[in-house]
């Protein structure tokens, strides 16, 4: 019996088991028939010669073309009866690898787009090198924040050294001040109370002097008086008179208690109450927040650019909005959409739930971003209501839509002018289209309002 062999080929090729020839990793013009398993590498005999030398030259090579394809061939399929076929076929709306069975038994991907897995390998292959690109840009922007940092973290610690030195010494001196000066106070209170306590205490002995001169004159007017003898009662009379005009008479000198300034004394005191620690802000700013390297994998789209009033901060290279304003204020990108889809989303990083409205999603209409502090306030602007749920347009706030958000949660908004569509996204599920007969050109843009914070985000696809 004859074999077709053709047929059989097919059967290989369907299955993802036919040989395929596979090019030098070093020369890339002959075709490899060598494979070394240590240097997971497919070669030439010729290129493997040159490599293989030295301490390379115990590698073990295999000299096998199947071996070679084998190691470019992908695997075999997991599911339960398709172990015999190679997953050689990609997905590009579920992201998986496919084998030649799922794609036709698996009614998932029976509307999606499938690529042989080479193809898409190729697409990808160019889509990961600009990755690489940006990553190269981005890893030379990490070490420039790197450096920042180092630089501001050199700049804490100097300044913090010398600031503690200076704060130092001043405190010593002040207290070598405070001590001279307690001292000296103190010396001068002793000395004086010592003067003072001297001078009262000769005042107190000459009034001890006069009490006893003017008892014993008394004892001999009594006595005089007792023995009604009148020539002794002139003499004591006359004795008493003449020696309390010859006693001196005794001053007692004012004296004074020390007392402290206490009113300057409390204002010192206060005023070591108020010493304080400030930490002042620097002009050197540091770069803005590092982008997160998932975002590396996002498709390129628009950013945040400007606000109604400049009040609303705008960093990480405009993909992310932050208002501390108590009025509205509307932040939008500064690129027009006019045909075809687009799609983004805006992930609610910082929620507060204090207003009504809470955060505002939708577009502006060409020429009316000056006039918009909400979105929804008039027919040149239209918005989700991420409070209530509801969508906004012509100072209609409640409009029943969709589903009140919290924070953490991430909206999409499709616009389709093909369509002429806005649908809105919750969380990758949609709520449906929102606003209808879009033709007017319109610029993205998030109302906020204080203690708010959205990111701006661009998946890798379009929800369908």
């Amino acid at each position: 019996m004859m074999i077709n062999q053709n047929l059989m080929d097919l059967i290989d090729v369907m299955k993802g088991d036919a040989v395929h020839k596979v090019a030098c990793h070093r020369c890339e013009k002959v075709e490899a028939t060598l494979h070394c398993s240590e240097c997971s590498l497919p070669l030439c005999s010729s290129c493997s010669d040159i490599i293989h030398v030295g301490k390379l030259r115990s590698h073990k090579v295999v000299y096998s073309a199947t071996a070679v394809s084998e190691t470019k061939r992908p695997p075999r399929c997991s599911q339960v009866g398709h172990g015999d076929y190679r997953t050689d076929l990609f997905c590009v709306d579920c992201n998986q690898l496919l084998c030649v069975l799922c794609s036709q038994t698996d009614f998932t991907h029976r509307t999606h787009k499938i690529l042989p897995v080479k193809e898409a390998g190729e697409i990808e292959k160019v889509r990961l090198r600009e990755v690489l690109d940006s990553s190269s840009k981005l890893r030379m922007e990490l070490r420039q924040v790197c450096s920042s940092l180092d630089g501001a973290m050199l700049n804490i610690e100097r300044s913090t050294t010398e600031e503690l030195l200076v704060f130092e010494r001043t405190i010593d001196s002040i207290k070598e001040r405070l001590d001279a000066k307690k001292a000296l106070l103190m010396q001068k209170a002793r000395v004086g109370s010592i003067e003072q306590i001297d001078t009262l205490r000769q005042n107190r002995e000459q009034t001890v002097s006069l009490v006893a001169k003017l008892n014993e004159s008394v004892a001999k007017v009594e006595r005089a008086i007792h023995h009604s003898n009148y020539v002794d009662i002139m003499t004591a009379r006359v004795e008493m008179e003449r020696d309390l005009l010859q006693q001196k008479p005794v001053t007692i000198s004012q004296y004074c208690l020390p007392q402290f300034s206490i009113a300057r004394y409390k204002d010192m005191v206060d005023g070591i109450d108020q010493l304080a620690l400030e930490f002042r802000v620097v002009d050197d700013r540091l770069p803005d927040a590092v982008i997160e390297a998932s975002n590396l994998f996002q498709q390129k789209g628009f950013k945040l650019e400007k606000s109604t009033y400049g009040d609303a901060q705008i960093v990480n290279r405009g993909t992310t909005a932050i208002s501390n304003s108590r009025n509205w204020e509307t932040i939008m990108s500064c690129t027009l959409l006019s045909q075809g889809l687009h799609y983004w989303e805006i992930k609610l990083d910082k929620y507060d739930t204090k207003n009504g409205h809470n955060v505002m999603i939708g577009v502006v209409f060409d020429g009316a971003f000056a006039m918009c502090d909400l979105l929804g306030e008039d027919e040149n602007s239209l918005g989700f209501n991420t409070g209530k749920g509801t969508k906004c347009a012509g100072h209609d706030f409640l409009q029943p839509y969709g589903t009140p958000c919290s924070q953490g949660d991430v909206i999409g908004t499709k616009l389709d002018f093909a369509s002429q569509t806005i649908e809105f996204l919750k969380n990758g599920v949609t709520m449906g289209p929102a606003f209808h007969l879009i033709t007017r050109p319109c610029y993205p843009a998030v109302s906020l309002i204080s203690d708010q914070q959205v990111s701006l985000l661009f998946p890798t696809k379009i929800p369908l």
